[in-house]
């Protein structure tokens, strides 16, 4: 028993042991404080605790989907991507020992951030409008969810080989399982009630409903956040995620010598070592940026990776589309005002993730694969360097530009109330108002490269939890000079030099890495 377990107990001791692990569950405790002390400022709050406790459920679901995507996928893609497998398979350990500990150490990670959270949170209890019960079946909804995303994430790090594309299996799955499967029940049932479809769509829309009765998200804002719930706690969404956890746990340990034993692994050296001879053949010069046609052509896919992004985003635009006319009145038509503003939809979303892919990539990958001493010693100094990398990233942004220009030309209007509004402020409360979202906005990718080259998978969801605890904080500050708009002023001066700071920190952080490399 201790060999399969050496691994996990391993990875659970450096965890212990590290310098951030108090310090980040003392903030969680500390955010968990500040909102008790919001909701008793408003007395007008006819259920206080049951507000209280579904905003820090609605974080806590956040953080969970986020760990799924960054943390939990890359897991075993880590490994792959800088050829240490095999490393780890010379210790005799079999397949269960280093999925155990590898994956299943950074959910115990989260569960004991769960875990510090919950004797704050029966507090709630005391402020009314929410029962122990209600409590409990919450986190017994988030322990599970965890637990599945955990182990589908795992699946997707065995089957895929870069963290790149373990983090598209999971966030492909979880869209389908958490959001397509009950958009399509919505609209068949619609369909059913509008039009009396035949006996097919009614038994496919009792299979779906099973996916909608599971769903975490419905089981905890329709449910157990409902004022009549009694029980029980562990309901059927608890136990089918545990049970497909588990089943995605044992398929991971069965595909793991077809898609990680040591012959794949070789083929995967080979392959990219041939892939890399047959592109370095091409003629490259010093001026034409090879650090930019680096990035370009190996970090994000090349011209191959901009066509599979296209054709991605093409399916994601025409499933919304399908969605959007299926769902509505079959005597309405889906218009071209309708269009544009779907594609304006999702080109903010997608270049908001390219912006967050590229971020989290462009110098921690580096620190990763620990090629930041090779880059130091380019004869170019290290502005030079960021500047290279930025472009090597900026063919990703064509397709989502393409996407906005396309919808302005269907329905230009919303784009033309955002400029005109920007236009329009003539107070000066809302000039400070419109700076401080715009220096958020330019600061996090920031943070997130400055936790890059701190952090091996976490930065994202850290940088995101010190964004919101610095917005949580500001909201305080506000209060307490009771709401004068002029007092942005000091949030904004922060902004400017923690901007100033986190800039310096990079330009200092690259040679020290390269140094340590």
């Amino acid at each position: 028993m201790r060999p399969l377990l050496a691994l996990f107990f391993r990875s659970i001791r450096e965890q212990t042991r590290n310098k951030y692990t108090p310090l980040v569950r003392g903030v969680v405790v500390g955010i968990i404080l500040l909102f008790i002390m919001g909701i008793q400022d408003k007395p007008w709050i006819a259920a206080p605790g049951r507000d209280f406790f579904k905003s820090l459920v609605s974080i806590n679901l956040f953080f969970i989907l986020l760990a799924a995507v960054s943390t939990f996928s890359s897991v075993i893609t880590e490994e792959k991507e800088e050829f240490s497998l095999g490393l780890l398979r010379m210790t005799n350990l079999n397949p269960v020992s280093i999925l155990l500990g590898k994956s299943t150490s950074r959910l115990c990670g989260v569960l004991l951030l769960m875990a510090a959270q919950f004797p704050f949170t029966v507090l709630a209890v005391t402020l009314g409008g929410i029962s122990l019960t209600q409590i409990l079946a919450a986190y017994a909804v988030l322990i599970s969810m965890a637990f599945f995303l955990c182990n589908l994430a795992l699946m997707g790090s065995v089957i895929c080989k870069s963290n790149r594309t373990a983090s598209l299996f999971t966030i492909a799955s979880g869209f389908l399982i958490y959001a397509i499967l009950p958009m399509i029940y919505f609209a068949l049932t619609m369909r059913v009630v509008r039009s009396q479809m035949s006996s097919t769509a009614e038994a496919w829309a009792g299979f779906l409903k099973y996916f909608v009765d599971a769903n975490p998200f419905n089981t905890l804002y329709d449910k157990i956040f409902s004022t009549f719930f009694s029980g029980p706690v562990f309901g059927l969404q608890f136990w089918t995620h545990t049970i497909g956890g588990i089943v995605l746990f044992l398929l991971s340990v069965l595909l793991f010598e077809r898609f990680c034993g040591s012959s794949a692994e070789a083929d995967g050296q080979t392959a990219k070592k041939a892939k890399a001879g047959s592109k370095s053949r091409r003629p490259r010069a010093w001026t034409t940026a090879a650090i930019a046609w680096k990035d370009f052509n190996f970090f994000y896919g090349g011209k191959k990776g901009l066509l599979i992004r296209a054709l991605v985003y093409i399916i994601l635009i025409g499933l919304s589309i399908w969605f959007g006319n299926w769902s509505s009145s079959p005597y309405s038509r889906f218009t071209a005002k309708e269009f544009g503003e779907v594609l304006l939809m999702w080109s903010i979303i997608l270049a908001c993730i390219e912006i967050l892919s590229v971020s989290a990539g462009m110098l921690g990958r580096e620190r990763k694969l620990q090629t930041m001493s090779s880059l130091v010693t380019l004869p170019i100094n290290t502005g030079q360097i960021i500047r290279y990398k930025l472009l090597g990233a900026l063919p990703l942004f064509i397709l989502p530009l393409v996407l906005l220009l396309v919808s302005m030309i269907f329905n230009p209007r919303p784009v033309q109330s955002f400029f005109r509004g920007i236009a329009s402020i003539d107070r000066f409360e809302e000039f400070l108002f419109f700076m401080y979202a715009s220096l958020q906005f330019l600061i996090f990718p920031i943070l997130v490269v400055n936790l890059s080259l701190r952090f091996r998978y976490l930065a994202i969801p850290i940088a995101v939890g010190i964004v919101f605890a610095c917005n949580f904080g500001t909201g305080i500050f506000m209060m307490l000079f009771r709401g004068e708009s002029e007092a942005v002023i000091i949030p904004i001066i922060g902004l400017i030099v923690d901007l100033v700071v986190l800039i310096k920190q990079i330009y200092a952080l690259i040679p020290r890495i390269a140094a340590e490399n």
